[in-house]
């Protein structure tokens, strides 16, 4: 386990164990060093400079580079340290959570929430939109959830 965790690029989870108060000193030590601290799904996730937004539009890039430009961002997600992914797609899809409520976020596109949670909403999302894809013969079709 140590030796993946060490591979590990782009965060480091954590359970919170201790007092509010140091755990708000724990926040700001991390920001002095320009790192975030965000609420996951299970774990608070200490990241650097990045989020999953980056990373949408560094694919972008890669796509943009190859000569392929159109292209439709989908982002699935349940959780806060979600947020500026799903604000970066063209659609978003807000997974149900397994106690029934679903992030709040805004965003520019479109937006779908799933009636399922975990690993059944994304499959509902999924099937949903291959569905429209098929019956449309291979255009986009928006589909609400």
């Amino acid at each position: 386990a140590a030796q993946l965790a060490r591979r590990r690029l782009c965060s480091e989870p954590l359970v919170w164990n201790d007092s509010e108060e140091t755990f708000k000193r724990f926040v700001q030590e991390l920001g002095e060093r320009h790192y975030t601290l965000v609420k996951g799904g299970r774990f608070w996730h200490v990241l650097g400079q990045t989020d999953k937004a980056l990373a949408i539009r560094q694919l972008d890039g890669f796509f943009s580079d190859a000569g392929c430009s159109d292209f439709t961002r989908i982002a699935l997600g349940d959780s806060p340290n979600d947020t500026p992914m799903l604000q970066a797609a063209d659609i978003a899809v807000v997974i149900r959570r397994k106690d029934g409520s679903w992030l709040q976020v805004e965003t520019a596109g479109e937006k779908v929430k799933t009636r399922a949670s975990g690993p059944e909403g994304w499959n509902e999302f999924f099937q949903q939109y291959l569905d429209g894809l098929d019956s449309a013969q291979g255009t986009h079709r928006t589909i609400h959830g």
